[in-house]
């Protein structure tokens, strides 16, 4: 029998590499945790610098119909179509929220 040598470690991949989000598998992610997101790049200044990042990189989210249904019943009950309106810098037709407006 042969001896393996003290100290080799078998090389791996690290825990963060093994949960790569580049899986073909949708997930499920609470609404809440994403508006905490992005609560947290407005609070520590990086809002602006993701939005950027994110539209030069054409990242999308799918939502689901009832979620879609749900921020717009709530957008309309709060009366908050006025809050979105910042500036308009091209029409989003395709926008499920219609607000045509980007910022």
């Amino acid at each position: 029998m042969a001896n393996k040598a003290k100290g080799a470690k078998k090389v791996g991949k690290s825990k963060a590499a093994k949960k790569s989000s580049s899986t073909k598998k949708m997930l499920r992610v609470p609404l809440h945790s994403v508006v905490h997101f992005v609560r947290m790049l407005h609070d520590e200044k990086h809002a602006a610098n993701f939005v950027k990042a994110a539209r030069d990189s054409k990242a999308v989210v799918a939502l689901h119909p009832a979620t879609v249904d749900f921020v717009k019943n709530f957008v309309a009950d709060k009366q908050l179509h006025h809050a979105m309106v910042t500036k308009v810098v091209d029409p989003c037709p395709d926008d499920p929220f219609e607000c045509h407006f980007r910022d």
